[in-house]
């Protein structure tokens, strides 16, 4: 058994928000040629959240897209950078973005 699933078995889909508050703010992120950055170390873990919020994502779909859209601010555009194809998880993100965008205009006004 994954941590993953450990952490879908224990929370579920709630695991979506305290996850969610492990990426890094826009704020924080460095400015490159209006590209945001994100720091290597940083990256590695932010990775492996991204992995995590599309595996509970692509298992509980709406549910999961209501406690992002309901429960965090500004889901999408704390994703955003990471569709970058030099962090690799494109396809994650993009898992997670189909349901939050389908479901909430604000969201998909923001990224």
């Amino acid at each position: 058994m994954t941590k993953i699933d450990i952490l879908d078995e224990v929370f579920g889909p709630s695991a979506v928000k305290p996850l969610h508050n492990f990426l890094p703010k826009l704020s924080e992120l460095e400015e490159d040629e209006q590209l945001l950055q994100v720091d290597s170390t940083e990256a590695a873990e932010s990775c492996q959240v991204i992995i995590a919020l599309a595996h509970l994502f692509k298992k509980y779909k709406e549910v999961a897209a209501q406690v992002a859209i309901n429960e965090t601010v500004n889901f999408a555009e704390k994703l955003a950078p990471f569709m970058d194809p030099q962090y690799g998880v494109q396809k994650e993100v993009f898992t997670c973005l189909m349901e939050i965008l389908t479901e909430d205009s604000y969201n998909c006004h923001i990224l």
